[in-house]
């Protein structure tokens, strides 16, 4: 995959519309896109200029008309993205964002960037294995970093929309279908006559979503951590979760975690997962740059 201007589709249209505008993105709050546009000037008032965190500067406010914002601070909230003209300052766009998540090394294999360049979806690979999309928040001051084939220390998170939790139910595989044909076929015997009940306690996967944007998952796997959020995120209590949500290596035993941020709102009246529990949720995956790592010497 290579570094592209615009990202589109099958069709050739321009699909950052949906992917960066689209309204679910603020779903896990209780709040749409609009909702939070009353309050910009206030968020504005509060904000901090985002560094990088790659040189740790703000060196690209000299050179771009662009200027990225950060409401309440710098940890976590709201990210606002304004271009500066000679008359008017316009705004671009607006965010959830956070700066906190799991820890992965990852190989860039591209980035989908807006018509503006300053808004990006990066696709990478943990593990030369999981292949991942995320949305950096950030990626305005530290989309420079993204070349193919460097490799990065990110700090991933997934904005959970959706969540169940419990005692993972069996899946069942009737007859007839193209998953019961796939499964016994070359088994050297006769196929079973009912359905093939697979047992789904402790299951990894991350699975992207079909029709949505790149960095939307349905993810499943073991609950390691629970902690409250301390971060402000529009007046929602929330929790990170951490969840083993893959297993790579030549015999899966090295488990990869993402963490997991749900709220109050997706929650409603349950408590968080205890640790243990196996977990599906779907999320809007985000990450931002740790630092650096070294080249890669394949």
């Amino acid at each position: 995959m290579t570094e592209r201007d615009e990202a589109t589709g099958n069709d050739g249209k321009n699909r950052f519309v949906d992917w960066f505008r689209s309204a679910d993105w603020f779903d896990p709050f209780n709040l749409t896109f609009w909702d939070i546009a009353p309050t910009i000037q206030m968020h504005i008032d509060k904000a901090v200029v985002a560094r990088s965190y790659v040189t740790g500067s703000d060196e690209h406010l000299e050179s771009r008309p662009e200027v990225l914002l950060t409401s309440p601070g710098a940890r976590s909230g709201l990210a606002m993205l304004l271009r500066r003209g000679e008359e008017q300052t316009e705004l671009i766009g607006w965010w959830p964002f956070t700066t906190e998540g799991v820890q992965l090394s990852v190989e860039v294999e591209g980035v989908d960037r807006d018509a503006t360049g300053r808004q990006g979806i990066v696709h990478g690979v943990v593990g030369d294995e999981l292949a991942l999309s995320w949305y950096d928040p950030l990626y305005a001051v530290d989309g420079s970093a993204y070349a193919p084939g460097a490799r990065l220390e990110m700090a991933l998170t997934g904005f959970a929309h959706d969540v169940v939790y419990g005692s993972a139910p069996p899946m069942i595989i009737e007859p007839g279908t193209r998953a019961f044909d796939n499964l016994t076929r070359g088994i050297g015997r006769e196929p079973p006559d009912g359905p093939i009940e697979i047992k789904m306690e402790g299951m990894a996967a991350v699975m992207p979503i079909p029709d949505a944007p790149p960095n939307y998952y349905e993810v499943r796997g073991p609950v390691t951590s629970v902690e409250p959020y301390t971060g402000w995120l529009f007046d929602r209590k929330a929790w990170a979760v951490r969840a083993v949500v893959a297993r790579i290596g030549e015999t899966n035993n090295t488990d990869i975690e993402l963490e997991l941020l749900i709220t109050d709102h997706v929650l409603g009246s349950r408590p968080p997962p205890p640790i243990g529990s196996d977990i599906a949720a779907v999320i809007r995956l985000q990450g931002r740059i740790w630092m650096r790592s070294a080249p890669n010497r394949r």
